[in-house]
C-alpha cells in the first residue's frame, strides 16, 4: 500500500493501491487505463505558491507539475480519467460551508480544471464527513470510506471502466 499524506504526489505505474485520508484536503486522481498510470495528490490549499519551486500542498502547482510531468512522458492531460475527492467542511453548517478550505479547494480545482480542458470522471466531494480513499492503479477502482461513526462505513468498490 502506497500512502499518499499532504502535499504528496505521485505519477508513476503502481501495482498495489493507494491511501489517501481527507478532511478538508482534495485528491485529485488521474488514471490512463491503457498504461496503468497512476496521478495521486493530496492537496492542502487552493491557488498557486509565490515561490519559483512547486509546493505541492497548492492544487495549482500540483496542475503545473503535472502538466510538465505528463509532457515529458508523451502523454495528454486529456486522456486521463479524472477523480475529485475529499473536501470535507466538517465544522462548518451548510450556510457558513462556502467559507472552508474544504468548499475553497473544491472550487479551486473545477474553476482550473475547466480552463485546462478537463472533465471529471467522478467526484466524491464536500459534506461533512472526512473519508479514506483507496484507489487500486491496476484497475481502477476505488473504495471510498467515511470516517464518521453515524455515516455508512463503506461506499463499496467502484470503477471508471
Amino acid at each position: 500500500m502506497i500512502f499518499i499524506g499532504p502535499g504528496d504526489y505521485l505519477f508513476a505505474c503502481v501495482d498495489e493501491k493507494v491511501s489517501i485520508v481527507l478532511g478538508s484536503c482534495v485528491a485529485l486522481i488521474g488514471w490512463l487505463p491503457q498504461h496503468r498510470l497512476t496521478l495521486a495528490t493530496h492537496i492542502m490549499l487552493p491557488g498557486y505558491t509565490r515561490q519559483a519551486e512547486y509546493d505541492l500542498r497548492y492544487g495549482g502547482d500540483v496542475l503545473r507539475r503535472w502538466s510538465i510531468d505528463a509532457q515529458r512522458c508523451g502523454f495528454n492531460m486529456q486522456t486521463f480519467r479524472l477523480g475529485l475527492f475529499g473536501g470535507s467542511s466538517r465544522f462548518f453548517n451548510s450556510e457558513q460551508s462556502v467559507l472552508s478550505v474544504g468548499m475553497k479547494n473544491i472550487s479551486f480545482m473545477h474553476s482550473e480544471l475547466n480552463e485546462l480542458g478537463l472533465t471529471l470522471h467522478v467526484e466524491k466531494t464536500g459534506g461533512g464527513v472526512h473519508r479514506k480513499l483507496l484507489f487500486n492503479g491496476q484497475t481502477g477502482g476505488y473504495q471510498i470510506h467515511y470516517l464518521d461513526r453515524e455515516a455508512e462505513n463503506i461506499l463499496g468498490d467502484e470503477s471508471w471502466l
